[in-house]
This record gives structure tokens, sequence and C-alpha cells, in this order.
């Protein structure tokens, strides 16, 4: 979506980004926003969106939380 780059030459799009107004393990009701989606265009939102929908999983037994700090370095 333009949102990261790869190299420090890659130009940011300042118009993409993400807003997640849940978080994992938390209680999801049909009709709940789960995040919120801004993209230069329509095309680039409905490509987040496919991306979303294939790794967003709701289900009825809370996942584990994964850890945020995976290792630290000395």
């Amino acid at each position: 979506m333009g949102g990261g780059r790869k190299t420090k030459d890659d130009i940011i799009d300042p118009y993409a980004g993400l807003i997640f107004y849940k978080k994992i393990g938390d209680m999801v009701n049909s009709g709940d926003v789960l995040v919120e989606i801004h993209a230069r265009n329509h095309e680039l939102a409905d490509y987040a969106k496919d991306q979303l929908d294939n790794i967003i999983g709701i289900g009825d037994n809370k996942p584990s939380i994964p850890k945020l700090i995976k290792n630290r370095i000395s």
C-alpha cells in the first residue's frame, strides 16, 4: 500500500495505514469494526482488505497471546 519501505530510498505514502480497533483475543460481535484501512485509492484498499481477510481469524476459543518481545540483545 506504500506505508512502509524496503529500502531507505523508498517513498512512504502518507495516505496509507491501518487502525486496529481490536486486539488479539478481544471479544467481537457481528458488525464490530476490526480495522480501518487508509489508502490512496480503492484498488489499494481492496488489496489490503483481501490480505487482512486471509490473516484475521475469528473463532469460539480465545487464542494464546504471542509475546511482544521475543529476544533481548545485550
